[in-house]
């Protein structure tokens, strides 16, 4: 069991604001985690695509560079950052500011 998301959830419960994380479980799928909320089975893969959940309008992934970009309905593009990994595989991608 991977305690970042509990940990999430406990921040969240307390009315702690917590940045949207991403942990991707290989390179292929992953878990979105937002504000109170959580999507399963993402699409983790390299590149861009439209509409890859609801509420989510365009989403990136730039495996080489260690960085990714969003887009949700009504926001501006808010921007991840692989930030760690373990053995199973998992990476970690955290909100960060835009610097590209």
């Amino acid at each position: 069991m991977r305690l970042l998301p509990v940990l999430l959830a406990v921040l969240q419960a307390a009315g702690i604001v917590v940045a949207d994380l991403l942990i991707c479980y290989n390179a292929f799928r992953g878990t979105w985690y937002g504000d109170g909320w959580s999507v399963p089975d993402v699409n983790c893969q390299g590149g861009c695509r439209d509409d890859p959940f609801p509420h989510l309008k365009h989403l990136c992934m730039d495996w080489a560079n260690r960085r990714g970009h969003f887009v949700f309905e009504g926001q501006s593009k808010r921007c991840l950052v692989l930030t760690s990994g373990d053995d199973d595989g998992a990476t970690d991608w955290y909100e960060r500011p835009c610097t590209w």
